[in-house]
């Protein structure tokens, strides 16, 4: 098949294919993570002459990869019990399913990389730099015949992505400072221990709810008041 045979197969399988600079990982359209239309894909794949690359679009699909041989071993034994699609790269294989974990975009835990939403990924029959192929060591799904990604894996990283942003949320705190979350949008409070006394004196003798600068309709002294700084 030739390119633009390739990238309509894909499409009537249901994935979403891009194109990338030949023997590279490099997307050729800027905005290829953002927005994705099939018709001018295919027109662009069709007016091309030259070799390319092809990238499928992360995000229901997520791909699982080790870094080296023992975590492509561990993956394997790991995932040996689901029939799943899965290619060859050069230097590891990569396992595919669907998923609904929306705020995994790419995290890497013990040598396994999680790869999700703003992410793609080189498929076969992509040419790797060195001049090796990219191959399917498991017959072609239909998208709609990916399995889920099983349960205490999703668990598994919904549980990472948790801590990891937990992690970053206490990173940003300042010195000398505290935060809250608003619990109608999430958003993160920062307030300045020592100014904290006053403001509230002055909040309550004007009857002005302290809120968020989002949602601005939840009155944070209420919590603050069972608030204890650590």
């Amino acid at each position: 098949m030739n390119s633009y045979e390739t990238v309509c197969f894909y499409n009537e399988m249901g994935y979403k294919v891009i194109p990338l600079f030949f023997q590279t990982k490099t997307p050729i359209f800027k905005n290829w993570n953002t927005k994705y239309d099939c018709e001018i894909i295919k027109s662009f794949f069709q007016e091309q002459e030259c070799h390319l690359n092809y990238g499928l679009l992360l995000g229901d699909i997520i791909d699982i990869e080790g870094d080296c041989f023992d975590s492509n071993k561990h993956i394997d034994e790991l995932l040996k019990d689901y029939e799943h699609p899965c290619f060859q790269s050069k230097k590891s294989k990569h396992h595919l399913f669907r998923s609904t974990i929306k705020n995994l975009t790419r995290i890497v835990i013990d040598g396994v990389e999680f790869r999700g939403h703003r992410h793609q990924s080189v498929i076969p029959p992509s040419t790797h730099e060195d001049g090796q192929k990219y191959e399917w060591v498991s017959k072609i799904y239909h998208f709609n015949d990916i399995p889920w990604i099983p349960k205490h894996i999703e668990e598994y990283i919904r549980n990472k992505i948790s801590s990891i942003q937990n992690v970053k949320f206490k990173n940003k705190v300042k010195p000398n400072h505290t935060s809250l979350r608003c619990p109608l949008c999430a958003k993160n409070i920062f307030i300045n221990k020592n100014r904290l006394a006053k403001e509230m004196i002055f909040l309550n003798s004007q009857k002005i709810i302290w809120s968020c600068n989002k949602c601005r309709n939840f009155d944070f002294r209420k919590e603050i008041k069972h608030y204890k700084f650590q």
